[in-house]
């Protein structure tokens, strides 16, 4: 499992996350946004442009054991 997350202290809000993955700042409000392989509704190649997009890379993603 891997769960995306978003660095609190970095994000300043810009939006450049949601272009890629609406919703997804809502979604890890509480800590991270859990990602399944299994998950249909994943889109890695989004997930990796939102990554990609931020400017202060405050996304990361963070293998759970």
């Amino acid at each position: 499992m891997i769960k995306l997350v978003i660095d609190q202290k970095r994000c300043v809000t810009c939006g450049n996350c949601d272009a890629w993955l609406p919703g997804l700042t809502e979604c890890v409000k509480h800590g991270g946004l859990m990602i399944s392989e299994n998950n249909p509704n994943v889109n890695a190649e989004a997930i990796q442009k939102a990554i990609d997009c931020c400017p202060l890379d405050a996304l990361s993603l963070e293998v759970m054991q």
